[in-house]
């Protein structure tokens, strides 16, 4: 989902809620939801971030699955050509999640 639909939808949300408050007059409940609102870049900033995180971890988890299924093919492999390409395939994806790693890591 586009990041400008969440924050369209997070913000509709909120002023829905906003409007009950209002309607079953809980002031403290509007004061909080009003609150809320006027924090909505930091709460979008969180929901992206979220977001981003997941997509790495999806990405990690399919690397992982990849080097598995290479793993079985090095040992059932009955070429050196193919074992060192498939070597190569292995390393290469090591590398690849290395990076989602780090940047997991530091996000």
């Amino acid at each position: 989902m586009a990041p400008r639909t969440v924050a369209q939808i997070w913000i509709d949300d909120y002023l829905d809620l906003l409007n009950y408050a209002i309607s079953i007059g809980d002031m403290e409940w509007k004061k909080e939801i009003i609150l809320t609102l006027s924090e909505r870049d930091q709460h979008m900033k969180h929901i992206a971030r979220q977001a981003e995180e997941q997509k790495l971890l999806a990405q990690f988890e399919s690397i992982n699955r990849e080097m598995m299924i290479l793993n079985q093919q090095l040992k059932s492999s009955t070429s050196v050509q193919e074992e060192l390409q498939l070597k190569q395939k292995v390393w290469e994806l090591k590398l690849e999640r290395l990076r989602i790693a780090k940047q997991l890591k530091t996000g």
